[in-house]
């Protein structure tokens, strides 16, 4: 394995987890005293949304990209899966891919205006899929591979409860957050 190859692996795909992670937390802890400055701020928010969908939308692309025979150009999980030939399962749905290049990648006439139609009531369900990516990807590793990679674990985000209409008549999901360093679990909501 070549020097650009081992450091998708070490570093950059690892980034790409952890940006798509920490976006998600970040949204998802809006009881967290931490959060609580930002969460107030429209920018830091928007950007946190943005953040989570172009990492979210780099990753189904690395799972759903076809192997690349040499290392340069566009990354692909199968350069690094003996079975390279083999779809990943766990992908994105093209609707989904269609509202992320729409809202968060171009500028189109055709964006919602409605926190309904976005797609930040979504994130939740995105994130199974691109974890459910991750867990496929890890069981294909090469032997080499698995030299370089370091398993991940889900994000502490343990559980997606169930959906809640709001007063708003926007949808929110009541969530289960645990810190995984403290143990503290708390419940909350976000749209």
């Amino acid at each position: 394995m070549d020097e650009p190859a081992k450091q998708i692996l070490k570093q950059h795909l690892t980034y790409e987890i952890d940006m798509l992670e920490e976006a998600l937390v970040f949204i998802l802890c809006s009881n967290n005293p931490e959060y609580d400055l930002e969460r107030r701020n429209d920018f830091i928010r928007n950007a946190v949304i943005e953040a989570f969908w172009t990492h979210a939308r780099n990753l189904n692309e690395f799972f759903a990209q076809p192997c690349n025979v040499n290392s340069s150009g566009v990354a692909s999980a199968r350069d690094f899966t003996s079975d390279d030939k083999t779809r990943f399962r766990s992908t994105l749905d093209k609707s989904h891919t269609n509202r992320m290049n729409d809202q968060i990648s171009h500028l189109r006439y055709e964006r919602p205006a409605t926190d309904d139609k976005k797609l930040g009531h979504d994130m939740a369900r995105a994130y199974d899929v691109i974890f459910s990516a991750i867990q496929e990807f890890e069981r294909r590793l090469t032997e080499e591979a698995k030299t370089y990679w370091k398993p991940r674990k889900r994000a502490p985000v343990l559980s997606f409860d169930r959906v809640v209409p709001s007063a708003t008549n926007v949808i929110t999901h009541t969530t289960t957050i645990a810190n995984t360093t403290t143990g503290i679990s708390r419940r909350s909501n976000f749209s």
